[in-house]
């Protein structure tokens, strides 16, 4: 074998392991979520977690999950034990993961999850609720659950009044413990 066949050899062996290597990488990509597998990521947020609202420099922010109902349902609890304490209960509606929030302002918005398309992104928007009109009640209106990392999380809620887009909310949220 000359050595030009055998550095053609050799270029066309590694074309192949990186062939491969590129297909194993591609299957191995977090892929965006459908409702189930939103849900089951949320599930995996059972814990205390630590943070900001408001940015990095914003308020302090302790944040619970909690899965419960024999598995069927996620209770977020923002800013526990205190006047702004505010729920939010996810769970699967047949095949479709949608959320109840039980707000400071006094009413209850619905969401349902709207695929994004975004590795590690959980959106909702706007699906009705008890205790506002959407048109002129100030009420939060869309929310978007980010998984950033390991051990972290971005969350970002969006409010309306008026009928329109009134402020947003971040959270930058660190698992504590």
């Amino acid at each position: 074998m000359t050595v030009r066949r055998a550095i053609a050899v050799l270029v066309f062996l590694l074309s192949l392991v990186a062939v491969g290597h590129a297909s194993a990488a591609e299957q191995a990509a977090p892929t965006a979520f459908d409702d189930r597998s939103a849900f089951e990521a949320l599930k995996s947020l059972a814990g205390t977690w630590e943070g900001t609202a408001g940015g990095e420099k914003g308020q302090p922010v302790t944040t619970t999950y909690r899965v419960t109902s024999h598995g069927s349902a996620v209770v977020e609890d923002l800013f526990p034990g205190t006047p702004h304490e505010m729920l939010t209960v996810y769970y699967m509606d047949g095949e479709h993961l949608v959320l109840t929030h039980y707000c400071a302002l006094g009413n209850q918005p619905r969401m349902r999850f709207e695929k994004s398309g975004r590795p590690g992104e959980i959106r909702f928007v706007f699906d009705g609720g008890t205790n506002v009109r959407p048109g002129r009640d100030e009420h939060m209106h869309e929310a978007t659950i980010r998984l950033v990392g390991q051990g972290r999380i971005e969350s970002d809620w969006v409010s309306w009044k008026g009928g329109a887009r009134n402020e947003s909310e971040r959270f930058s949220l660190t698992r504590k413990g």
